[in-house]
């Protein structure tokens, strides 16, 4: 059997493979079990305009992570799904705040405020998942019937294996493997320098936000 066949076979069965295990299930990435969202609004009026107050409350359950690494061309779960725990959970809160003032029977004042996640929360989104760095297990190092029969990846990733462990591996990272994202709102190109000096980047739920809004009607 040819090398080529080898990566094509490990490549249809490598999300069934874990320890040895053949047809292991478990929660996907995206499960979210729990998810709760409510929406408050109140206005009033008053001799100084009309008021209208709305919070807007998200909560939703962390998401399940699992190590992934590379042998020969694929991404294989050689702990199974979701070895690394879930993220914790996601929280935010939006205000929106409006005041309308009359300027005559023509005219009227608005000022708005928006403020998103307004407590500020850092929830982690996504960790770095892949335990090496770069390359890959070799079917000489692991030949594929010890592969299926289950092993244990720290005897084939790091120091003296030729294939480099992942530093960042477990940290806060947008990307499974490099950890920074790969973009800055589209204008920056991913790179693995980008990376280097900004592993965190796109890790964290987006920090708190405000905007305000002044609006003239006549």
């Amino acid at each position: 059997m040819n090398l080529g066949r080898l990566e094509g076979i490990v490549g249809e069965v490598a999300e069934h493979i874990a320890a040895g295990n053949l047809d292991v299930v478990g929660r996907l990435a995206t499960d979210r079990p729990h998810a709760v969202k409510l929406f408050a609004f109140y206005g009033f009026k008053s001799g100084l305009g009309a008021t209208n107050i709305g919070v807007n409350q998200v909560l939703l359950s962390g998401t399940p992570d699992t190590t992934s690494v590379i042998y020969l061309s694929a991404p294989t779960l050689p702990y199974g799904r979701g070895d690394l725990g879930r993220t914790a959970m996601y929280k935010q809160t939006d205000l929106t705040l409006t005041h309308a003032f009359n300027l005559g029977k023509r005219m009227g004042l608005r000022l708005e405020a928006n403020v998103r996640n307004l407590f500020d929360q850092d929830s982690v989104l996504s960790r770095v998942t892949q335990l090496n760095r770069s390359g890959a297990i070799s079917a000489s190092a692991l030949p594929l019937d010890q592969f299926f029969k289950g092993y244990d990846p720290n005897k084939f990733v790091g120091a003296g294996t030729g294939v480099p462990y992942n530093p960042i591996y477990g940290q806060p990272g947008a990307s499974y493997r490099a950890g920074g994202g790969p973009t800055i709102a589209g204008a920056v190109g991913a790179s693995s320098a980008f990376s280097a000096r900004n592993p965190n980047f796109g890790a964290f739920q987006d920090f708190r936000t405000v905007r305000l809004g002044v609006t003239l009607t006549f």
